[in-house]
């Protein structure tokens, strides 16, 4: 609660009072109609995305919202989450909601949206046909592991972000596990997290994965800006495809 000076019988005192808590509840709200912080995770085999046959698989999507509960009724959900509850499977197809949970201060509504992985070519058979989110490969051109967003929730999300009065926060994570061989690849324009969740910058270097079962890619300001204007982020690229885009021979 929002604590203000005033006085009262006994003398100056500090109390909370019905303005405030108004004032700070219709702020909170207006904030809270989008979210702030927007998470968004998955977990997928650096096999399932170099194969042909195409899997089915979810991310986690978290929508920073005021507060979980409505503060007259805690067994009723806040304005905000209801609010979020139907804006989000307007943005993205089929998504699922989960909970809305607290962490430390703040409140977060979980969904689950569909993702397909698989390769791409002219041979496959995508799993989910109105996913919005992609994670594949195309390795005869040097992308070993990609990220696509589709047009129309790139779109959605744009709209929703004009309505909103504050940026998203967007942290978009993606954990590989590694296949049975070591993976040689270029990485750019992302941070690399640890296990205890600290992240490295990468802006380019070669990566050498020999040992480690799985790493946890983050994508930078810039693999945000390139994935939302452009639909794809190359998350780990052959030295070839490297050499290419850079413009190196």
């Amino acid at each position: 609660m929002i604590c203000a000076p005033g006085w009262n019988e006994a003398g100056r005192s500090i109390y909370c009072t019905d303005v405030m808590m108004k004032k700070y509840l219709v702020l909170c709200l207006a904030l809270a109609l989008t979210g702030c912080k927007v998470d968004l995770a998955t977990t997928v085999d650096l096999a399932d995305i170099q194969s042909e046959q195409h899997k089915a698989t979810t991310a986690d999507l978290n929508f920073e919202v005021a507060a979980c509960n409505d503060y007259e009724d805690s067994r009723k959900d806040s304005d905000s989450l209801l609010r979020i509850k139907a804006q989000i499977p307007t943005i993205f197809t089929n998504a699922e909601f989960v909970e809305c949970y607290q962490k430390k201060f703040e409140s977060f509504a979980h969904f689950r949206v569909p993702v397909d992985v698989g390769a791409l070519s002219e041979k496959a058979v995508v799993a989910v046909p109105d996913a919005d989110i992609f994670l594949t490969s195309k390795k005869e051109d040097g992308q070993l592991a990609s990220i696509y967003l589709s047009e129309k929730v790139r779109k959605n999300l744009k709209q929703a972000q004009k309505s909103t009065p504050v940026d998203f926060d967007y942290n978009i994570t993606i954990t590989i596990n590694r296949t049975e061989e070591p993976v040689e690849a270029v990485v750019a324009g992302l941070f690399v997290v640890d296990a205890k969740g600290n992240r490295a910058p990468v802006v380019l270097q070669k990566l050498h994965w020999q040992k480690a079962k799985t790493m946890t890619f983050s994508l930078s300001d810039v693999g945000k800006s390139q994935l939302f204007d452009k639909g794809v982020f190359e998350l780990l690229l052959s030295d070839s495809r490297a050499k290419q885009r850079l413009g190196i021979q």
